[in-house]
């Protein structure tokens, strides 16, 4: 019988399947932004157009 905690051990960096370059970050960042401008410029249409 074997252990419970046998297993093999690798290192972080070669357990990695890719890099991380860090585009996930600027993609979120332009897309909240954008996502922030469109629902001001409904609200602020919206506001302007009410009586």
């Amino acid at each position: 019988m074997s252990a419970e905690n046998d297993g093999i051990e690798v290192q972080k960096e070669d357990a990695r399947a890719g890099t991380t370059p860090g585009i996930v970050r600027y993609v979120l960042l332009i897309s909240v932004m954008l996502a922030v401008a469109a629902l001001s410029m409904v609200w602020i249409v919206r506001a302007v157009q009410s009586p």
